[in-house]
């Protein structure tokens, strides 16, 4: 997925990003992460393997961001 058939590298693109991110996500077994807040304001992270949802994509803009 990294490297051309030929050994090369390949270029860096966001689809490319998003493969990788989706391989990532499925080896790890689908996690999903849920979070709740006390009253106190104690933040309780609940993790769960093997839900059947996609993988959250995010499109953030970075036009502002310094070459």
């Amino acid at each position: 997925m990294l490297r051309y058939k030929n050994g090369r590298p390949r270029s860096y693109s966001l689809k490319l990003g998003r493969c990788i991110k989706q391989k990532l996500w499925e080896r790890l077994d689908r996690p999903t992460f849920t979070e709740t807040v006390d009253e106190d304001g104690r933040v309780h992270v609940d993790v769960s393997y093997g839900v059947g949802v996609s993988p959250p994509l995010y499109d953030v803009d970075i036009s502002g961001e310094p070459q």
